[in-house]
């Protein structure tokens, strides 16, 4: 008879070192983003999303900002979908394996 152990999980640094490796391009991760935006959007409601590029003084760098009409997530559910495999919102077609979030972040 197998015994049932149960692990929690833990994501830490090294997982987002392994996945800032992955070579995603800046435009994957604005569509991660975008998409994350859309799939927490309620069936059938119209969205809006807006892509600010503000170049940083002095620097080749930019700060990007997605802002969406979403309340944002709770300390909670940002927890969940900072793990593994997790995705912070409802099932959606959109939400196809719960890395967007992580891989963009990483990038």
């Amino acid at each position: 008879m197998c015994k049932i152990h149960p692990v929690r999980l833990k994501t830490n640094v090294g997982l987002y070192e392994g996945l800032s490796k992955q070579n995603m391009l800046f435009h994957d991760c604005l569509c991660e983003l975008i998409d994350n935006g859309i799939a927490a959007t309620e069936t059938n409601e119209k969205f809006s999303i807006d892509i600010i590029l503000d170049k940083i003084a002095d620097s080749d760098k930019v700060n990007l900002f997605i802002v969406d009409q979403g309340s944002g997530m709770s300390l909670e559910i940002l927890e969940k979908a900072l793990n593994l495999g997790e995705s912070a919102t409802k099932e959606s077609r959109l939400n196809e394996h719960g890395f967007g979030l992580k891989n963009s972040l990483a990038t």
